[in-house]
């Protein structure tokens, strides 16, 4: 069954309750709230009259837009997390104000037990974090009790804000608090050493393992997904973080990240390897082209039997389809030179010379003799960059190669 999102706005709180009303016990499941709190929840708040059917909000995902943080005593936002906070399953917060870091803390680690997934989405962060806090580790692990159910993290910042870009948490609360996070996605965290915040947590899942007894059955990420870690492309993948990964060893089966154009292919592969056996998607992107280029022979031999889709963005990124006789079982594939594609910001992706030019070079290069012996019986989806070219020859390849191909051309715009 399709589930119904409603939106509150502040002047619509009447009109849109009516609406419910209308319904006894609506399968609603999604809510979306501007202006929280500014419109009356006291119908919510005293079941015994329950004038709209709704004995419980019938809501689980809430995405709380435009909002204030303040927990105060006998106020409406007080109430509804009291009251409320316990059925909600799924939580974004976006372009809101944290004025209060204790308040932040409860609702995410006490008042929602329950959470499965948080998206804290572009906020602006103008409280500080308590020296006391911090400096006491114990207090931190022993306030709230631990949540297993979250598996999916996001965390944005913004750049407009590079000043408060300090989150009011230690990452080692957050993965004390949500011990079996699997899917996390970073973006925009990083504004001055490159991966520095991804180190920092990188680091905190190590030192947490290794003072619990079973510290590698926790923090076991399957998706990580950083392409949009830093403001701008990296030249090289750091070191540091490259050993972390490699160490942490994350059963991964969804990866997107920025290689950085100047990186090495050894390091390249190291990054492959590591999860060559579990690897189903796979985002890459490169920012430029150099003496090093790290693409030219992707994947270095190592074999990607579970690999399902595969999506290359930037300008030099994929040089040729030699690496197609490493990917057995791919089902879909797209290559985005340049801008109008949803893989990467925006601000990555810059014009260099034509794209159709790109193209041409990518058949150049591809060695179709080598894949003769190559059919890729499960790859579907064949998508390229709004500007390519194509003659018979290579169409035919391409038609012998994937037999059940059923798209087979330009990306869309977006």
């Amino acid at each position: 069954m399709e589930s119904v999102s409603s939106t509150f706005e502040g002047g619509d709180h009447h009109r849109t309750t009516e609406k419910l009303a209308c319904v006894e016990n609506p399968m609603l499941n999604s809510v979306g709230l501007h202006s929280l709190f500014r419109w009356s929840i006291s119908r919510w708040l005293i079941a015994s009259s329950d004038p709209y059917y709704l004995t419980e909000p019938p809501f689980q995902k809430y995405i709380l837009n435009n909002w204030e943080l303040r927990l105060r005593r006998r106020t409406n936002q007080t109430k509804f997390w009291k009251a409320y906070g316990h059925l909600v399953k799924q939580l974004e917060i976006r372009y809101s104000t944290v004025f209060s870091y204790k308040a932040f803390r409860r609702i995410l680690f006490d008042l929602t037990p329950n959470l499965e997934y948080l998206f804290l989405n572009e906020n602006y962060y103008g409280c500080r974090r308590p020296k006391q806090l911090l400096q006491n580790s114990d207090q931190r692990s022993s306030t709230f009790n631990v949540q297993n159910k979250l598996k999916d993290l996001k965390i944005a910042l913004t750049f407009e804000y590079m000043d408060q870009y300090q989150l009011p948490f230690l990452w080692t609360e957050i993965l004390e608090q949500f011990p079996n996070i699997k899917n996390l996605t970073l973006k925009s965290l990083c504004f001055a050493k490159p991966y520095e915040k991804l180190d920092d947590l990188l680091m905190s899942i190590k030192c947490l393992r290794a003072a619990s007894s079973i510290g590698n059955e926790l923090w076991k990420l399957q998706k990580l997904h950083i392409l949009d870690l830093q403001e701008k492309p990296l030249s090289v993948f750091p070191l540091t973080t490259l050993s972390y990964l490699e160490e942490l060893c994350f059963p991964l089966t969804s990866l997107s990240i920025d290689i950085g154009s100047g990186t090495t292919w050894h390091d390249f592969k190291r990054i492959l390897t590591m999860s060559s056996n579990t690897l189903q998607q796979l985002v890459l992107y490169s920012g430029g082209e150099s003496a090093q280029d790290p693409c030219l022979s992707f994947p270095f031999g190592v074999v990607l039997n579970a690999l399902r889709e595969l999506r290359f963005a930037g300008p030099f990124i994929c040089h040729n389809l030699d690496f197609l006789q490493f990917t057995p079982h791919l089902r879909k594939l797209e290559i985005c030179y340049f801008q109008n594609n949803d893989l990467v910001s925006s601000w990555k992706l810059r014009e260099s010379g034509s794209q159709r030019q790109l193209f041409l070079k990518m058949w150049e290069r591809t060695h179709f003799n080598s894949l003769n012996s190559v059919v890729l019986t499960s790859m579907e989806v064949f998508l390229v960059g709004d500007d390519w070219v194509c003659d018979h020859v290579e169409a035919e390849a391409i038609t012998r190669m994937m037999p059940n191909l059923k798209v087979f051309g330009k990306r869309k715009s977006t």
